[in-house]
């Protein structure tokens, strides 16, 4: 009885801290994103919109995306690319 409830626990005993770990991600990705309220907002930040359109036309738009999360790692990939398709 004693090792079918280790058995059962120790999965959980993995799993918990990994989906915490993800949740706080999350969450922390959310609030970020939360200062500014919309894309036209977070399109402010963008420093240098000729080179993510010119990476987007030429490499794709996942790849200009992911330029930007380079230098704001914060921001969630959806709204990233939602950005990107907006330039």
């Amino acid at each position: 009885m004693d090792s079918l409830l280790v058995f059962l626990l120790c999965p959980v005993g993995f799993l918990v801290p990994f989906w915490g770990e993800s949740y706080l991600q999350r969450r922390r990705r959310k609030d970020w994103y939360g200062q500014f309220g919309s894309i036209d907002a977070l399109r402010s930040i963008v420093t240098d919109e000729a080179e993510l359109r010119r990476i987007r036309d030429e490499k794709g738009v996942l790849v200009a995306a992911r330029r930007f999360r380079r230098q704001f790692p914060r921001c969630p990939l959806p709204e990233a690319l939602k950005l990107v398709q907006s330039l």
